[in-house]
């Protein structure tokens, strides 16, 4: 069962500052999200874009996850389990479809919110509004669990409280690479090219 699953009926949100800033108005991302996937539900353009496409461990993690209606009449996301917030991002190793596949419910790496709470109500967006979140990672996983560098899947969506996601169904998908280290190209100026061509650079002084 998903840890959410097992919070009580109505749950704290943690310190001030813990919920990313939520807007609504004109969908603009900004530049700095270069790495995007959109799909759409209805009128609804739903993205979901991070900073980059590879990270080394322990870099932040910048997220953006939104919702605008490009259609010329109001539309109502439902919310199925009455909480607040809905918005949801997880990050999976890419091998998981979801978290409630046989070995993924405990193989996230991140996951928002962490906390939520009930009485929410469905989201309305007029025609050509948006409605958009931004969250920070810090590129570390919580003391239970670990990363093993690799591929790994960020899901996004409006989500039922249950590591589910209902709009779109399954949640949009953006893979990212999480590396151990950085990558570091050998340049044409390297100590290795330099001692090849000098070989004395190598060799003990007197």
């Amino acid at each position: 069962m998903h840890p959410l699953a097992r919070l009580l009926p109505v749950l704290f949100l943690a310190t001030s500052g813990f919920l990313p800033g939520l807007a609504a108005g004109q969908c603009s991302i900004p530049d700095s999200y270069a790495h995007r996937a959109t799909t759409m539900v209805g009128s609804v353009l739903v993205t979901l874009a991070t900073d980059h496409e590879a990270y080394v461990v322990g870099t932040p993690v910048h997220f953006w996850l939104s919702f605008e209606n490009t259609g010329s009449v109001p539309v109502s996301i439902p919310n199925p389990s009455m909480i607040t917030p809905m918005q949801g991002i997880v990050v999976l190793p890419a091998a998981c479809d979801s978290l409630d596949e046989a070995g993924c419910p405990d193989s996230w790496v991140y996951e928002y919110p962490f906390g939520i709470f009930f009485f929410g109500t469905p989201l309305l967006l007029n025609p050509g509004q948006c409605s958009s979140t931004e969250t920070i990672w810090d590129g570390v996983p919580p003391p239970t669990h670990s990363i093993t560098p690799g591929l790994f899947t960020v899901f996004g969506g409006m989500n039922t409280g249950r590591g589910e996601f209902h709009f779109p169904v399954g949640g949009v998908r953006l893979n990212v690479q999480i590396q151990s280290s950085a990558l570091v190209p050998v340049s044409p100026t390297s100590w290795g090219l330099i001692k090849s061509k000098y070989p004395i650079a190598d060799q003990e002084r007197p």
